[in-house]
């Protein structure tokens, strides 16, 4: 330790650079591994659709199109509870306090299969009203029986996805993200080939596309729920200490993610019904199934950065540590652009790849469509990445003295009474407190 005049300045800077270089290894090594396995958790849903673009055609891609406001709201759930629940068991194991954090899981839990069980009944119970609400009906009615095939099949696997996505955060926090990958790798594996086995060999159409998702999403849930046979694990399910505290705190937390979720629903909805309503033909429904893929496909990577961003923030926040917490406000910041720049120019420069993925010859003007579509879309990824991630959702909220704070999803808000909070840019966030 120097003790010059100056010496104490020096020691301060290097300590600082030390623990901002951490926190940067930190976050780039968990970005990978937890962008991975939210990329492959909704593979499920994006190889569906290429699938069903290429070997069931433009109709049942149109179909496809239709139920993507229904997989919207299931992400919508699964936002909610995984942020909320994420969030609070970090802060918490941060404090050291192991009891409240399985007291949320365990509330979580509840909700989650009560959630559930209303999304998988609603849909056994009102297939063909359902169907008819997102748009076949009328001069679409030869759609219902796709939609609503699809629905059923895929209605089992609700409960999976929205555990799925609980499970990927948490069992990091646990020390088992070697049984994620493991899990989520041969959820693709398997819905792969039993896409390709039902097209190819058995013909099960949109009812098959939607049963084999949901058998590989089932078989990923099992092996994560054998996680929970191990002795020495944090996270453990008990009635005992359950609150309903808690729960609020969950849903306060999460609420920012699911009211992105929802507002993707919305706007799938209304295109659709706009499309039905004006372009008189399922090629241009059907290239907007494309655009929704490509654009669920973009917003898992961001989800990823977010993941990773608020069980960072929440171990760092329970700690007390706002030094550590504004540099990790910072790298997310940065990295989500970076990876929006990059990802706006690779969907650009090879919608004319991307989109023919997903027609076959009889396809070609869908096709057509969806490039075009693309391109345009490749403006606002960035925007996005940086708007809608990190400054439209708060999802974190936590008090000290002199730091309130409140995460967002996908990035902390840090509200500083001595501070503010930089930015990327070196600018100051408009919503500190001077």
């Amino acid at each position: 330790m120097s003790y010059g005049p100056f010496g104490w300045k020096s020691d301060w800077c290097n300590g600082l650079k030390k623990r901002e270089s951490l926190i940067d290894r930190v976050f780039r090594s968990s970005l990978i591994s937890m962008t991975a396995a939210v990329i492959v958790t909704m593979l499920g849903i994006v190889i569906d659709g290429v699938v069903i673009g290429r070997f069931l055609g433009p109709e049942s891609m149109a179909a496809y199109t239709l139920a993507a406001p229904v997989t919207s709201l299931v992400t919508a759930f699964s936002g909610l509870l995984t942020e909320g629940t994420q969030v609070l068991c970090a802060s918490n194991l941060g404090k050291g306090d192991v009891k409240r954090a399985r007291n949320v899981f365990s509330v979580c839990m509840v909700v989650t299969l009560a959630i559930s069980a209303v999304l998988v009944c609603g849909v056994f119970l009102f297939t063909q009203d359902i169907a008819a609400l997102l748009g076949a009906r009328g001069a679409s009615a030869s759609l219902q029986p796709l939609v609503g095939d699809y629905l059923v099949g895929l209605a089992f696997s609700f409960p999976a996805t929205i555990l799925l996505f609980e499970f990927n955060s948490l069992m990091r926090l646990d020390g088992d993200s070697m049984r994620v990958i493991v899990a989520v790798a041969t959820m693709t594996v398997l819905n792969i080939a039993g896409d390709l086995l039902n097209v190819l060999v058995i013909g099960g159409g949109m009812l098959g596309m939607g049963l084999a998702t949901t058998v590989s999403y089932l078989v990923a849930l099992v092996i994560m729920l054998l996680h929970f046979r191990k002795p020495d694990i944090i996270f453990r399910f008990s009635l005992a200490g359950l609150k309903l505290a808690d729960l609020k705190d969950i849903l306060v937390a999460g609420c920012p993610s699911a009211v992105g979720n929802v507002s993707t629903m919305a706007r799938s909805f209304t295109l659709n019904q706009v499309m039905l309503a004006t372009a008189a033909s399922t090629m241009a429904v059907g290239a907007l199934g494309v655009l929704t893929v490509v654009q669920g496909f973009v917003s898992c990577v961001l989800i990823g950065v977010g993941m990773t961003t608020a069980m960072l923030a929440g171990m760092i926040l329970g700690e007390q540590d706002r030094g550590s917490a504004e540099r990790l406000v910072s790298v997310a910041m940065r990295t989500a652009f970076g990876i929006g720049a990059v990802l706006a120019v690779a969907v650009f420069a090879l919608a004319g790849v991307i989109a023919p993925l997903f027609g076959s010859a009889s396809g070609a003007e869908m096709v057509e469509l969806a490039t075009r579509g693309l391109r345009f879309y490749a403006f606002s990824v960035v925007r996005s990445s940086i708007t809608r991630r990190a400054c439209a959702a708060p999802g974190c909220r936590r008090s000290t003295a002199s730091c309130r704070t409140s995460s967002s999803w996908p990035y902390p808000r840090l509200r500083c009474g001595e501070c503010s909070i930089p930015t990327p840019y070196g600018l100051r966030c408009p919503w500190a407190r001077r």
